[in-house]
């Protein structure tokens, strides 16, 4: 897996994974629009966030 903060030298790190850092900002995202404490969920903005991560992964992916 891929890692958001990668340390050249420390080939075990346990860092985060760009997927989840993708998430995350998705959420960010979701939970800053003005109307998201009226139409969100915690499943949908759990799920949503990682169908974006997804589509980042992809992205980044055909662009390597």
């Amino acid at each position: 897996m891929i890692k958001a903060f990668p340390d050249p030298n420390n080939t075990q790190s346990h860092g985060m994974d760009l997927r989840d850092w993708f998430a995350g900002l998705a959420m960010q995202a979701i939970l800053s629009r003005p109307d998201a404490r009226f139409t969100t969920s915690l499943g949908f903005v759990g799920a949503k966030s990682y169908q974006y991560a997804d589509e980042m992964m992809r992205a980044r992916e055909i662009n390597e």
